[in-house]
């Protein structure tokens, strides 16, 4: 994030965003769904798509690690 216009950017190569499409697009029940970042792995940062999914009357969080770490 940029101290001088408070904006964060995600870089994500096209295997992410096709990983998440097809994610969107098999659980077509889920509306909401959260990308969560972090940099615990000291390489680079870590990228996991989240969203919660009812499973037999029971809510689930459901957490995909969607790192490409072609890049690196």
């Amino acid at each position: 994030m940029s101290k001088k216009d408070k904006t964060t950017r995600v870089f994500l190569t096209r295997k992410q965003i096709l990983m998440m499409a097809d994610m969107v697009n098999h659980f077509s029940e889920v509306n909401d769904f959260v990308i969560e970042i972090s940099h615990e792995s000291g390489i680079g940062p870590s990228m996991k798509f989240r969203f919660d999914l009812d499973l037999a009357g029971e809510t689930t969080n459901i957490a995909v690690n969607t790192t490409d770490v072609s890049n690196w």
